[in-house]
């Protein structure tokens, strides 16, 4: 039960960089990482391909699809391979811990009707990591108006959440695809507010 981490990369060599190195330090599961370019204007393809040919897959849309699309592709190349669950990641998120992808799968694995799980995600500052909330006006008023389901505390580690940030989430590749994946009408922005009601 394969399980494949995507980052889309556009334009950012360095940042992919840094995101592969941390996702190669994940251990205690069979993953393999794809590096998806959206079509990027510069050199970063190349580069990334001549330094990591051999330890990473690779696949090129041909186009920029924006977020949206560029994943949805990525995923459906995943699922068509035979890969169960996919962890996409933006290229500028780094993966902290050795077990995080295994934590993540585990808790797909045990909780009931489960097929997205999201880390917690910090944004680095100046003034140090701060935790991203993920958690806007707009999704309170939904789940007051009983719009959206409440959120709920499932232990010390482990919550339910009306969203999860685009820029890193565990799928199950067969329930993303079945619900149509991320909206493609969105380019960048807003595709996993309209996944996550799906």
């Amino acid at each position: 039960m394969k399980t494949s981490i995507n980052i889309l990369n556009y334009n950012s060599y360095e940042e992919s960089k840094r995101c592969i190195e941390s996702c190669l330090k994940q251990n205690g599961v069979d993953f393999c990482v794809l590096l998806i370019d959206n079509c990027s204007t510069d050199d970063s393809f190349i580069k990334l391909k001549n330094e990591y040919t051999g330890k990473i897959d690779f696949f090129q849309t041909g186009a920029n699809y924006g977020y949206a699309g560029g994943n949805n592709i990525g995923i459906s190349y995943c699922f068509n391979n035979g890969c169960k669950y996919t962890l996409i990641l933006n290229s500028d998120i780094t993966l902290v811990g050795s077990g995080l992808l295994k934590n993540m799968i585990e808790i797909m694995k045990n909780q009931k009707d489960c097929a997205v799980v999201a880390p917690l995600i910090f944004n680095v500052t100046s003034k140090g990591d701060v935790l991203n909330q993920n958690d806007s006006t707009y999704l309170k008023v939904l789940r007051k108006a009983k719009i959206l389901p409440p959120n709920y505390k499932l232990s010390d580690t482990l919550e339910t959440i009306s969203e999860a940030q685009g820029s890193a989430l565990l799928v199950d590749n067969e329930v993303f695809l079945g619900v149509g994946g991320f909206p493609e009408h969105y380019f960048m922005y807003g595709e996993e507010s309209c996944f996550a009601k799906k």
